[in-house]
């Protein structure tokens, strides 16, 4: 799986969570037990981190990514669809953002 450090942050995945193998995971980033990230999603942590739950699942080619101001979070048990962006927005536990969304900056779901 493509995991990439970034000015000295490198990710921290829990040894049960599956990142498929062309998933990109990149800098401050933390997945929990269980959770996972589909085929071609990008989780990129270049200037906030990113924390992705226990069980949470971030869909095929979705994309988070994150603003000096704001991180990503990604409650425990929640979905990311395929092809959703979620740029510097946290998500609740348990929540669905649904197929092709986009949630921006500062948004909670």
């Amino acid at each position: 799986m493509p995991l990439f450090s970034f000015e000295g942050k490198s990710p921290r995945i829990h040894p049960s969570a599956f990142i498929a193998p062309t998933a990109v995971i990149i800098g401050d980033v933390t997945i929990e037990e269980n959770a996972s990230v589909w085929y071609n999603a990008v989780v990129r942590a270049d200037f906030s981190p990113i924390v992705i739950r226990r069980g949470a699942n971030i869909q095929d080619c979705a994309v988070l990514h994150v603003t000096p101001a704001a991180g990503v979070e990604v409650g425990p048990g929640a979905t990311v669809a395929h092809l959703c962006l979620i740029h510097g927005a946290d998500v609740g536990e348990e929540a669905l953002v649904g197929n092709s969304s986009t949630v921006l900056d500062g948004a909670r779901i």
